[in-house]
This record gives structure tokens, C-alpha cells and sequence, in this order.
């Protein structure tokens, strides 16, 4: 899981050139308290949506699958498996899905507030934050099964472990 990690980084620089960039552009007054308060209630927010993410993989299954979610304490994290298996393409929609959803649209609503309604643009962009750094297992998890594995394949998730067949 710590080496998904790498992919913080270029996040991190996103997030920081949009926060500079919002800040010279539209000389915003940016009151500090403001800022902390909506950013660290949106990491609040964003952590508690953990099994939320993990309800975005689930739905993403064919109709009639069995899904587990469970959590693992130590190391405190959420996880989705199923013993039925996945194309490659569904496989990689099922990854990404969360990191639109809790990661993508709520950095799109913080560029959209940001500048407007620095509170509401913050509570946005710690929920964006939680959102794409909680996606980083899945991001380095699409790039080795779209790098390793066979087009016709199918795969199944087993808590923190990714098989592949081919028929």
C-alpha cells in the first residue's frame, strides 16, 4: 500500500499550483482560520466516507455478485472483495470510480468555490484531498493490471490481493 503513495505527489502539486494560482489571479483574501476549518472539516468528512468508497467498487460488480467489504484495523483501512470476476475494463472502472466521485468532482466544486466562498471552496478541497489520496491503492492498482495483465482476462479481488485468469 505505501507504494500506491508515489502517487500523492503529483497531487499534491495540483493542488498546490490551483491554490497559488486562485490566490495571484483573483487576489483573494485568504483568511487563514477559514481555510483550516473547511479543509480540516472536509478531511473529517472525507475519512468517514471510507466505507462509502469502498460501497462506490461494490456497486460497481455485474448485477447478482457477492461483494465483502470489510476493515482492517491494523493497518486501519477499508477493503472490497468478491469471488466473482471482472474483465479487465470492468476491473478498471471499478477502481476508478471512487476517485471521481470523492476525489475528482469535489476538486471541480473547489475551483468552482474557491474563489467565491473561501469555507465552502476549503470543506471541498479536504474532501478532495481524502478523496484522491484514499484512491492511490486503486490508481497503482490500475497501472499494474493495465500493464500486466492480458486483455482477455478476468480478475478477481481477494481483500488485498488481485488475481487473473484467461479463459
Amino acid at each position: 500500500m505505501t507504494r500506491s503513495y508515489i502517487f500523492i505527489i503529483p497531487i499534491v502539486i495540483i493542488l498546490a499550483i490551483s491554490m497559488v494560482y486562485f490566490g495571484k489571479r483573483k487576489k483573494i483574501e485568504i483568511k487563514k482560520k477559514e481555510l483550516i476549518k473547511g479543509i480540516m472539516l472536509g478531511v473529517i468528512i472525507g475519512f468517514l466516507l471510507g466505507y462509502f468508497h469502498e460501497l462506490l467498487h461494490a456497486i460497481s460488480f455485474p448485477k447478482g455478485s457477492t461483494i465483502n467489504i470489510g476493515l482492517v484495523l491494523k493497518p486501519f483501512y477499508f477493503y472490497v472483495s468478491s469471488f466473482d470476476s471482472l474483465s479487465k475494463n470492468q476491473f478498471i472502472f471499478m477502481s476508478i470510480i471512487p476517485f471521481i466521485i470523492l476525489g475528482v468532482i469535489p476538486f471541480i466544486l473547489y475551483l468552482l468555490y474557491f474563489s467565491k466562498r473561501i469555507k465552502i471552496g476549503a470543506f471541498f478541497l479536504g474532501l478532495c484531498i481524502m478523496g484522491l489520496v484514499g484512491a492511490t491503492p486503486e490508481l497503482l492498482n490500475i497501472y499494474n493490471v493495465s500493464k500486466n495483465v492480458p486483455n482477455n482476462s478476468q480478475i478477481i479481488i481477494s481483500e488485498n490481493h488481485i488475481y487473473y485468469y484467461s479463459e
